[in-house]
C-alpha cells in the first residue's frame, strides 16, 4: 500500500449544488467528486476546505498499487476485512485502476501493521542461492511465518566448528528472518534440528535452549545421514504464530 501525502477530508454538499470552484481547481493529488440523488460528495486535501462546509477530516490516504484489472474479485473485500477485524473503520473510493482506503490519521500505523499481516511476504537474506533454488529465507503469509532451513552461515561465507556454535548462528539467522517478517522467537511453535551423525546433540540443545528455554515451542530433533555443506553438523528451522 502506498501512503499519499498529507491529510484528507470527506465532504457533504447538497445534491443539488453545483461542483464548487475549490473542488474542480484542484488538479494535482488525489480528489474524488461523487454526485447521487441525496448528496454531492467531495474528497480532497484538507485545506482545500473552506469553513462553514459539513465535513469530517483528517484522514490518511492509502493506495492500491494498480492497475487492478476488473475481473480482479476480492481485493477491497480482504483489506476491508482485515482493518474491521483490528478495528478500524474506512473510507474507500475506487477508480478505474484502483482502490484508495482513507484511515482516521490517528489509525494509520494500526492500519499498516494489520496489513501488513495480511498477504504473502517473501523474506530474503540475500543468499546466492536463494534465486537459483528458488526459496525464501522466510515466508509470512497472514499470522504465520515459516523458516526454512538454515544452516551456520557467518557472513564471510565460514562456519563455525563446534555444533554448539554453528547451532547459535543459525538460531541468529532464524530470528533476524523473524524480526524482518515482523514476529519474533517468542512467537516460535515448533522447531526442527537436523543432526548429523558426528554432531554433539548436547550442544544443539543447549544453543535451542538458550533462545527458547523461555518460549517451549514443540520441537524435533533428528539425525540424519548428512547435510548438503559437508562442515555443517546442525541445520535449524522455526514455524511461528504471530500475536499481532
Amino acid at each position: 500500500m502506498n501512503v499519499l501525502e498529507g491529510t484528507y477530508s470527506v465532504c457533504r454538499l447538497p445534491p443539488t449544488d453545483r461542483v464548487p470552484s475549490w473542488a474542480l481547481e484542484l488538479h494535482e493529488g488525489f480528489v474524488s467528486i461523487t454526485r447521487t440523488p441525496d448528496e454531492l460528495s467531495i474528497v480532497c486535501a484538507d485545506e482545500a476546505v473552506p469553513p462553514d462546509t459539513t465535513v469530517e477530516d483528517g484522514f490518511k490516504a492509502l493506495q492500491v498499487p494498480g492497475p487492478i484489472p476488473f475481473s480482479e474479485t476480492g481485493v477491497l473485500a480482504k483489506i476491508a476485512t482485515s482493518l474491521a477485524a483490528a478495528g478500524i473503520s474506512i473510507f474507500a473510493v475506487s477508480t478505474y485502476d484502483t482502490d484508495y482506503i482513507l484511515v482516521r490519521a490517528a489509525d494509520l500505523e494500526k492500519a499498516l501493521e494489520a496489513l501488513n499481516s495480511t498477504g504473502r511476504r517473501l523474506i530474503a537474506s540475500g543468499s546466492a542461492y536463494e534465486p537459483v533454488i528458488g526459496f525464501s529465507r522466510a515466508v509470512r503469509e497472514g499470522d504465520r511465518v515459516l523458516v526454512s532451513g538454515t544452516g551456520p552461515v557467518m557472513a564471510d561465507g565460514g562456519c563455525p566448528e563446534s555444533t554448539y556454535e554453528q547451532a547459535k548462528r543459525a538460531w541468529e539467522i532464524v530470528a533476524k528472518a523473524l524480526n524482518e517478517a515482523g514476529a519474533t522467537v517468542d512467537d516460535v511453535v515448533r522447531t526442527r534440528t537436523y543432526l548429523t551423525p558426528e554432531a554433539d546433540y548436547e550442544g544443539a540443545m543447549k544453543a535451542h535452549g538458550e533462545v527458547f528455554g523461555d518460549v517451549r515451542p514443540a520441537s524435533t530433533m533428528l539425525v540424519i545421514h548428512s547435510l548438503l555443506d559437508p562442515r555443517w553438523t546442525v541445520e535449524v528451522e522455526a514455524e511461528a504464530q504471530t500475536r499481532r
